[in-house]
């Protein structure tokens, strides 16, 4: 084995073991990460409930939530393996995630040596940075949906730049897997299938062939198979939850003016590249940006080609989408780290090629640094995040961070810009590894080297009280984690009607079992409540018996007793 080779392997083997380190502590500040710690249950709901069953730990009332999308199907028998396998803790919880992201990451590898394998070093370096990337690691490590989604986004271009398949099985399978993208995976996926069947329909177009757009469609009615014979319930079932997640999140209203939404368009599409992907990694927003300058040139000179095209329609269709149906971009537009990969890939190969002029090379550059530069502003500013309808607090990344960050992006820009003229081949690396070595100190100290582990200890310290009991609330089996009590659970984001027939059934529970209700506070003026101090939750009135306090995100956790019971 050569000493490359070698030092290639280490490298590899190190970002592995940092995935699986403190797999078990908190999740960071709404601010940072975008997620919430009692959600990650609530997303595998299925496969813990069945895993609860096999450990005879579910009482018959529990209840099953439904859901808008048919995400906790096929994710039910992943999680419940991964608990029988690790144990009911965070780390049987997160497992899946980070072996999840390793896959995407091996697609990207291979999609981008099969897009650009004259130049190994360039490919290197983009995979470190995917690596590093300091949001992207964040998402390989907590159980949410996006995960899965960067794992079908990430198949999808590997199938697309696969030159061992032939074009109308390669056309077949874009169908069939951008339709499961769809309506498996996440609805939000949409962009995806439209751009798939653009870009098949301009093929089509060029070569004057219909037999492209043919396979594709029977990848699709395949697609739509799959779906039909997995999904629990009936279509209509299914659509009718879509109309209620619809009327829940208002992702499309007639109530306000033709102006207003104009306005918030405008704001939405703009919300795009301020999330915290492209906040805390820049050189791809400079990338997600410089891809559908170039290819709009390329395209009015009719000099673009397949990945160019396709990476376009993309950007073009993420854009409409969340124009006007966007929820939490901050947080879920995380899903386009293997688009800017690519396009980061992509265009490198360009440069080094001498395929892209330096004054383009240069507005892009100087576009996307005005667009961060804003995103720092509208971000790190507490007047933003005030308006946040979940009322986290303003415990943003620390502020070192976010200039050295800034720095290297400007040194990346400065760097890319002079050497547009000379033989880059080697040199386009370095701004990036320097950038990923950046990435990596934030990622060590966030993670490995201060990391937080309030939610488990507190929750190994309930255990002692709830064992063999039953705990209810919205996320109660996110509470019986470490314990071996019996949650109910009650769907807190469906229809009222459907929470008030849950809520009223649990109610009568606590009249028959002895029962705790933990609660989870965000604001500042809740964690003063004090042990001792009664809480009343719809009619029933509670005792808090515990608490304990989230120092970073001043999250204030509750142990409340049903005091009906000592009636």
């Amino acid at each position: 084995m050569n000493k490359k080779k070698l030092i290639g392997i280490i490298i590899l083997c190190f970002f592995i073991v940092l995935r699986f380190t403190f797999l078990d502590q908190d999740t960071h500040s709404r601010m940072i990460e975008g997620i919430n710690q009692n959600d990650e249950v609530f997303y595998t709901h299925k496969g813990f409930i069945k895993y609860l069953a096999s450990e005879e730990r579910l009482g018959k009332e529990s209840k099953v939530a439904p859901f808008s999308n048919n995400f906790s199907t096929y994710n039910a028998h992943i999680s419940y393996l991964s608990f029988k396998i690790f144990g009911n803790n965070y780390y049987g919880l997160r497992i899946p995630a980070v072996l999840m992201s390793l896959i995407a990451l091996l697609l990207l590898y291979k999609t981008g040596l099969s897009l650009y394998n004259s130049n190994l070093y360039i490919l290197y370096g983009a995979m470190l940075l995917l690596f590093s990337d300091f949001y992207f690691f964040i998402f390989s490590r907590f159980q949410t949906p996006q995960i899965y989604s960067i794992f079908i986004i990430s198949l999808i271009l590997y199938i697309f730049h696969n030159k061992n398949l032939k074009f109308n099985t390669k056309s077949f399978l874009l169908g069939l897997i951008g339709t499961i993208a769809v309506l498996n995976f996440y609805l939000f996926n949409l962009f995806l299938l439209a751009s798939i069947g653009l870009y098949l329909l301009t093929i089509s177009i060029r070569k004057k062939n219909i037999s492209t757009l043919v396979y594709s469609l029977f990848g699709v009615l395949l697609g739509g198979f799959i779906f039909f014979i997995s999904i629990e319930g009936s279509i209509q079932d299914y659509f009718k939850l879509l109309q209620e997640h619809n009327d829940q999140f208002k992702l499309i209203t007639n109530e306000v003016s033709f102006t207003e939404k104009i306005i918030n368009t405008a704001k939405k599409v703009i919300a795009i590249f301020t999330t915290n992907l492209f906040r805390f990694n820049p050189i791809f927003l400079w990338a997600f940006i410089s891809i559908p300058i170039i290819s709009f040139v390329n395209i009015i000179k009719k000099k673009s080609n397949k990945t160019e095209l396709f990476l376009f329609y993309i950007i073009i269709f993420i854009i409409a989408q969340n124009s006007f149906a966007s929820s939490y971009p901050y947080k879920k537009l995380i899903v386009l780290a293997p688009i800017s990969f690519i396009a980061l890939i992509y265009i490198f190969k360009q440069i080094s090629e001498r395929k892209i002029s330096p004054p383009l090379i240069l507005f892009s550059s100087i576009t996307s640094l005005i667009i961060y530069l804003y995103s720092i502003k509208v971000n790190y500013s507490p007047e933003y995040w005030a308006t946040e309808k979940f009322g986290y607090n303003y415990i943003p990344l620390k502020s070192t961070y976010i200039y050295l960050l800034l720095l290297g992006f400007i040194f990346f820009l400065i760097f890319i810009s002079l050497y547009t003229y000379k033989n880059i081949r080697l040199k386009l690396t370095y701004p990036i590894v320097a950038f990923s070595l950046l990435l990596i100190i934030i990622e060590l100290d966030y993670f490995i080297i201060n990391p937080e582990f309030t939610y488990k200890n507190t929750l190994l310290k309930y255990a002692k009280t709830i064992k063999e009991n039953r705990i209810t609330g919205g996320y109660a089996k996110a509470y019986s984690l470490y314990s071996e009590a019996t949650p109910d659970f009650t769907p807190i984001r469906f229809k009222d009607s459907y929470k008030a027939e849950v809520e009223k059934e649990i109610y009568a529970i606590t009249k028959k079992h002895k029962t705790f209700r933990i609660e989870h506070y965000r604001k500042a003026n809740d964690v003063n409540k004090n042990t001792g101090e009664q809480i009343t939750f719809g009619k029933t009135k509670y005792l808090i018996i515990d608490k304990s306090y989230q120092k970073d995100s001043l999250y204030c956790l509750y142990l409340m007793k049903d005091l009906e019971e000592e009636k």
